[in-house]
Protein backbone atom coordinates (compact mmCIF):
# COMPACT_ATOMS: atom_id res chain seq x y z
CA UNK A 1 0.00 0.00 0.00
CA UNK A 2 1.69 3.21 -1.17
CA UNK A 3 2.12 6.15 1.09
CA UNK A 4 1.47 9.57 -0.77
CA UNK A 5 3.18 12.45 0.79
CA UNK A 6 1.10 15.84 1.56
CA UNK A 7 3.23 17.99 4.23
CA UNK A 8 5.14 17.77 6.96
CA UNK A 9 4.16 14.80 8.63
CA UNK A 10 0.63 14.33 7.06
CA UNK A 11 0.83 11.35 4.53
CA UNK A 12 -2.36 9.91 2.98
CA UNK A 13 -2.94 6.31 1.65
CA UNK A 14 -5.81 4.98 -0.79
CA UNK A 15 -8.55 2.13 0.63
CA UNK A 16 -10.07 1.28 -2.14
CA UNK A 17 -11.33 4.81 -3.34
CA UNK A 18 -11.57 6.54 -0.63
CA UNK A 19 -8.44 8.06 1.62
CA UNK A 20 -7.59 7.90 4.97
CA UNK A 21 -5.25 10.84 6.02
CA UNK A 22 -2.31 9.66 8.28
CA UNK A 23 -0.99 12.44 11.03
CA UNK A 24 2.36 11.36 12.60
CA UNK A 25 2.09 12.87 16.32
CA UNK A 26 5.46 11.53 17.85
CA UNK A 27 6.73 8.90 19.98
CA UNK A 28 5.00 6.08 17.76
CA UNK A 29 2.15 7.42 17.24
CA UNK A 30 -0.77 8.56 14.82
CA UNK A 31 -3.91 10.13 13.92
CA UNK A 32 -6.03 9.27 11.28
CA UNK A 33 -8.51 11.53 9.17
CA UNK A 34 -11.18 8.78 8.29
CA UNK A 35 -10.03 5.21 7.85
CA UNK A 36 -11.67 4.52 3.95
CA UNK A 37 -13.68 1.86 2.07
CA UNK A 38 -12.83 -0.73 2.66
CA UNK A 39 -11.10 -2.61 6.14
CA UNK A 40 -7.30 -3.65 4.95
CA UNK A 41 -4.99 -5.63 6.91
CA UNK A 42 -2.35 -3.91 4.58
CA UNK A 43 -3.24 -0.92 6.20
CA UNK A 44 -1.73 -2.54 9.64
CA UNK A 45 0.90 -3.61 8.41
CA UNK A 46 2.26 -0.59 6.94
CA UNK A 47 1.65 0.85 10.34
CA UNK A 48 3.24 -1.60 12.02
CA UNK A 49 6.27 -1.74 10.00
CA UNK A 50 6.79 2.23 10.31
CA UNK A 51 6.30 1.66 14.24
CA UNK A 52 3.27 3.21 14.61
CA UNK A 53 0.23 2.58 17.16
CA UNK A 54 -2.76 4.91 15.76
CA UNK A 55 -4.27 6.79 18.96
CA UNK A 56 -7.36 8.30 17.20
CA UNK A 57 -9.72 7.93 14.44
CA UNK A 58 -11.05 11.91 13.14
CA UNK A 59 -14.23 10.87 11.41
CA UNK A 60 -15.57 13.47 8.57
CA UNK A 61 -18.76 11.72 8.96
CA UNK A 62 -19.83 8.41 9.65
CA UNK A 63 -20.63 7.02 5.77
CA UNK A 64 -19.61 3.60 5.43
CA UNK A 65 -17.31 4.23 2.61
CA UNK A 66 -15.17 6.18 5.64
CA UNK A 67 -15.21 4.18 8.49
CA UNK A 68 -14.20 0.62 7.23
CA UNK A 69 -11.07 0.49 9.25
CA UNK A 70 -12.89 1.95 12.96
CA UNK A 71 -13.44 -1.14 14.23
CA UNK A 72 -10.01 -3.05 13.42
CA UNK A 73 -8.00 0.44 14.92
CA UNK A 74 -10.06 0.06 17.73
CA UNK A 75 -9.79 -3.43 18.60
CA UNK A 76 -5.96 -3.77 17.63
CA UNK A 77 -4.44 -0.34 18.87
CA UNK A 78 -7.47 0.79 21.24
CA UNK A 79 -7.97 4.14 18.77
CA UNK A 80 -10.23 6.58 19.94
CA UNK A 81 -12.91 6.88 17.53
CA UNK A 82 -14.16 11.02 17.08
CA UNK A 83 -17.30 11.99 15.43
CA UNK A 84 -20.07 14.40 16.13
CA UNK A 85 -23.49 13.68 17.28
CA UNK A 86 -25.13 14.74 14.32
CA UNK A 87 -23.12 12.06 12.25
CA UNK A 88 -24.22 9.38 14.86
CA UNK A 89 -27.83 9.98 14.80
CA UNK A 90 -27.38 10.18 10.95
CA UNK A 91 -26.23 6.62 10.82
CA UNK A 92 -28.50 3.95 10.88
CA UNK A 93 -26.43 0.84 11.53
CA UNK A 94 -25.49 0.26 15.40
CA UNK A 95 -22.00 1.06 15.62
CA UNK A 96 -19.84 -1.60 16.84
CA UNK A 97 -17.15 0.92 18.71
CA UNK A 98 -17.46 3.79 21.24
CA UNK A 99 -17.12 7.28 19.95
CA UNK A 100 -16.50 10.30 22.09
CA UNK A 101 -18.29 12.98 20.66
CA UNK A 102 -17.03 16.06 19.19
CA UNK A 103 -19.03 19.93 18.78
CA UNK A 104 -20.93 20.50 15.21
CA UNK A 105 -19.61 24.27 15.30
CA UNK A 106 -15.66 23.60 15.11
CA UNK A 107 -13.13 24.07 17.40
CA UNK A 108 -10.26 21.65 18.07
CA UNK A 109 -8.97 18.53 19.33
CA UNK A 110 -5.07 17.88 20.86
CA UNK A 111 -4.58 13.92 20.44
CA UNK A 112 -0.88 13.28 21.72
CA UNK A 113 0.49 16.81 21.77
CA UNK A 114 -1.16 17.51 18.63
CA UNK A 115 -3.66 20.19 17.80
CA UNK A 116 -6.14 19.42 15.10
CA UNK A 117 -8.75 22.12 13.91
CA UNK A 118 -12.58 21.39 13.40
CA UNK A 119 -14.23 23.05 10.58
CA UNK A 120 -18.04 22.67 10.54
CA UNK A 121 -18.98 21.55 6.57
CA UNK A 122 -22.02 20.53 6.73
CA UNK A 123 -24.37 19.18 3.29
CA UNK A 124 -23.45 16.02 2.52
CA UNK A 125 -24.40 14.78 5.59
CA UNK A 126 -25.43 16.42 8.57
CA UNK A 127 -22.83 17.39 11.19
CA UNK A 128 -20.14 16.59 8.89
CA UNK A 129 -16.28 18.01 9.90
CA UNK A 130 -13.21 18.92 8.07
CA UNK A 131 -10.20 18.71 9.97
CA UNK A 132 -7.01 20.30 9.66
CA UNK A 133 -3.78 18.77 10.54
CA UNK A 134 -0.80 20.25 12.20
CA UNK A 135 1.05 20.88 8.58
CA UNK A 136 -1.76 22.99 7.46
CA UNK A 137 -3.12 20.10 5.24
CA UNK A 138 -7.71 20.70 5.37
CA UNK A 139 -8.87 17.34 4.93
CA UNK A 140 -12.35 18.05 3.79
CA UNK A 141 -14.13 14.80 3.49
CA UNK A 142 -16.67 14.72 0.88
CA UNK A 143 -17.38 18.93 1.34
CA UNK A 144 -15.81 19.32 -2.05
CA UNK A 145 -14.98 17.14 -5.32
CA UNK A 146 -11.81 17.65 -6.84
CA UNK A 147 -12.47 19.50 -10.65
CA UNK A 148 -11.14 15.58 -12.19
CA UNK A 149 -13.57 13.98 -9.81
CA UNK A 150 -16.30 16.51 -10.65
CA UNK A 151 -16.22 15.67 -14.50
CA UNK A 152 -16.98 12.24 -13.91
CA UNK A 153 -19.87 12.75 -11.35
CA UNK A 154 -23.27 12.09 -12.47
CA UNK A 155 -24.58 13.54 -9.64
CA UNK A 156 -22.63 14.32 -5.88
CA UNK A 157 -24.85 12.97 -3.38
CA UNK A 158 -25.78 15.80 -0.92
CA UNK A 159 -28.23 15.89 1.89
CA UNK A 160 -29.01 19.84 2.07
CA UNK A 161 -27.99 21.34 -1.34
CA UNK A 162 -28.22 24.68 -0.29
CA UNK A 163 -26.41 24.16 3.45
CA UNK A 164 -23.68 21.77 1.17
CA UNK A 165 -23.22 25.29 -1.07
CA UNK A 166 -22.91 27.61 2.02
CA UNK A 167 -20.35 25.23 2.75
CA UNK A 168 -18.27 25.25 -0.25
CA UNK A 169 -18.47 29.24 0.12
CA UNK A 170 -17.55 29.17 3.80
CA UNK A 171 -14.44 26.97 2.51
CA UNK A 172 -13.28 29.13 -0.34
CA UNK A 173 -12.53 31.82 2.57
CA UNK A 174 -10.08 29.44 4.18
CA UNK A 175 -6.64 30.00 3.38
CA UNK A 176 -4.56 26.47 3.80
CA UNK A 177 -2.18 25.30 2.08
CA UNK A 178 -3.62 22.21 0.67
CA UNK A 179 -6.94 20.75 0.87
CA UNK A 180 -7.50 16.70 0.59
CA UNK A 181 -10.60 15.54 -0.67
CA UNK A 182 -11.92 12.32 0.09
CA UNK A 183 -12.23 10.42 -3.03
CA UNK A 184 -9.48 11.96 -5.17
CA UNK A 185 -6.78 13.36 -3.63
CA UNK A 186 -4.50 17.08 -3.28
CA UNK A 187 -6.09 20.39 -4.04
CA UNK A 188 -3.77 23.44 -3.97
CA UNK A 189 -4.80 26.81 -2.50
CA UNK A 190 -4.03 28.61 -5.91
CA UNK A 191 -6.54 25.98 -7.11
CA UNK A 192 -8.84 25.79 -4.28
CA UNK A 193 -11.76 28.48 -5.90
CA UNK A 194 -11.74 27.18 -9.38
CA UNK A 195 -12.83 23.76 -7.38
CA UNK A 196 -15.34 25.45 -5.50
CA UNK A 197 -16.74 27.36 -8.34
CA UNK A 198 -16.83 24.03 -10.54
CA UNK A 199 -18.60 22.13 -7.79
CA UNK A 200 -21.08 25.33 -7.12
CA UNK A 201 -21.67 24.91 -10.89
CA UNK A 202 -22.65 21.31 -10.86
CA UNK A 203 -25.31 22.07 -8.75
CA UNK A 204 -27.10 25.33 -10.92
CA UNK A 205 -26.35 22.55 -13.91
CA UNK A 206 -28.09 19.83 -11.70
CA UNK A 207 -31.46 22.80 -10.85
CA UNK A 208 -31.37 23.50 -14.37
CA UNK A 209 -31.67 20.29 -15.72
CA UNK A 210 -34.76 19.53 -13.24
CA UNK A 211 -36.06 22.83 -13.88
CA UNK A 212 -36.01 22.18 -17.19
CA UNK A 213 -37.68 18.54 -16.84
CA UNK A 214 -40.82 20.10 -15.34
CA UNK A 215 -42.80 20.71 -18.82
CA UNK A 216 -46.17 19.37 -17.87
CA UNK A 217 -47.69 18.64 -14.23
CA UNK A 218 -45.58 15.48 -12.60
CA UNK A 219 -45.18 13.68 -9.66
CA UNK A 220 -42.27 13.59 -7.49
CA UNK A 221 -41.29 10.25 -8.13
CA UNK A 222 -41.68 10.55 -12.08
CA UNK A 223 -39.41 13.30 -12.30
CA UNK A 224 -37.07 11.81 -10.06
CA UNK A 225 -36.91 8.98 -12.43
CA UNK A 226 -37.00 10.98 -15.63
CA UNK A 227 -34.15 13.18 -14.08
CA UNK A 228 -31.84 9.93 -13.40
CA UNK A 229 -32.81 8.55 -17.19
CA UNK A 230 -31.91 11.98 -18.72
CA UNK A 231 -28.12 11.92 -17.08
CA UNK A 232 -27.46 8.21 -18.35
CA UNK A 233 -28.88 5.75 -15.13
CA UNK A 234 -29.98 2.95 -16.84
CA UNK A 235 -29.83 0.08 -14.25
CA UNK A 236 -32.63 -0.36 -12.46
CA UNK A 237 -31.09 -1.36 -9.22
CA UNK A 238 -29.37 2.62 -9.38
CA UNK A 239 -32.62 3.16 -10.75
CA UNK A 240 -34.71 2.14 -7.46
CA UNK A 241 -32.04 2.84 -4.98
CA UNK A 242 -33.59 5.25 -2.03
CA UNK A 243 -30.54 7.20 -1.08
CA UNK A 244 -29.76 8.17 -4.61
CA UNK A 245 -33.37 9.02 -5.49
CA UNK A 246 -33.69 11.12 -2.12
CA UNK A 247 -30.75 13.25 -2.60
CA UNK A 248 -32.85 13.98 -6.31
CA UNK A 249 -35.53 15.26 -3.86
CA UNK A 250 -33.91 17.53 -2.26
CA UNK A 251 -33.00 19.50 -5.05
CA UNK A 252 -36.24 19.30 -6.43
CA UNK A 253 -37.73 20.63 -2.78
CA UNK A 254 -35.01 23.59 -3.10
CA UNK A 255 -36.30 24.33 -6.56
CA UNK A 256 -39.56 24.56 -5.10
CA UNK A 257 -38.19 26.75 -2.18
CA UNK A 258 -36.69 28.76 -4.66
CA UNK A 259 -39.90 29.30 -6.79
CA UNK A 260 -38.51 27.67 -9.90
CA UNK A 261 -41.15 24.91 -9.63
CA UNK A 262 -44.70 24.79 -7.93
CA UNK A 263 -45.57 21.93 -5.73
CA UNK A 264 -49.39 21.25 -5.09
CA UNK A 265 -50.38 18.58 -3.23
CA UNK A 266 -47.59 16.50 -4.23
CA UNK A 267 -47.77 17.63 -7.68
CA UNK A 268 -44.67 19.82 -9.33
CA UNK A 269 -45.91 22.40 -11.61
CA UNK A 270 -43.91 24.19 -14.02
CA UNK A 271 -44.22 28.19 -13.43
CA UNK A 272 -45.89 30.18 -16.34
CA UNK A 273 -43.88 32.78 -18.01
CA UNK A 274 -40.42 31.37 -16.15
Amino acid sequence: MEWMHAAGNTWFVDLKDALAAICLTGSGEAVLIDSGREERQELLTGLEARGLRVRAVLCTHLHRDHTANNLLLHTRHGAEIFATQAQINDREEVIPYPITTLGEEGGSVTIGGAVFESLPTPGHTPGQLAFVTPDGVCCVGDALLTLRRLAKAKLPYLEDVDTAIATMEALRQTDYPLYLASHDGLISRQELWETVEENIEKELEVYRQLRDLVQRPMAMDALVTAFMTSIGIRRSDVLQDVSYRATIRRRVESLVRAGEVEQRKGTLFPIKNR
